[in-house]
């Protein structure tokens, strides 16, 4: 069932890399616009080169270039007036927002 969130609008935290950069893209595929949320645009850098297949284009970058509609605004999900500013760009944007994907997280990896 090609198009299943067509017309929708997307946030979603994390999505510079990862398991977010993939929910982006599997959603902008279904046909939704993404809000990609996230510290940085470029992915976080990998603590070892063969554990990363994050290709070097941003998410928004990649995602406009497959010709989906994707911005991105810099967030930190720690912070409520961060999450607030994210939402009220993506309803001014795009004049509402029908889904949030709460992905942002950090994973550190011991020595």
């Amino acid at each position: 069932m090609p198009n299943r969130l067509q017309n929708r609008i997307a946030i979603i935290t994390g999505s510079s890399s990862g398991i977010g950069r993939a929910i982006a893209i599997a959603f902008a595929s279904e046909g939704a616009t993404i809000v990609c949320a996230d510290l940085r645009p470029e992915a976080r850098p990998s603590p070892s080169p063969t554990t990363s297949t994050d290709p070097p284009l941003t998410t928004h970058d990649l995602l406009t270039h497959q010709g989906s509609t994707a911005i991105f605004v810099t967030c930190d999900t720690t912070s409520s007036a961060s999450i607030q500013s994210l939402i009220q760009t993506a309803v001014s944007t795009y004049g509402r927002l029908d889904i949030m994907v709460n992905n942002a997280g950090i994973c550190l990896e011991g020595e």
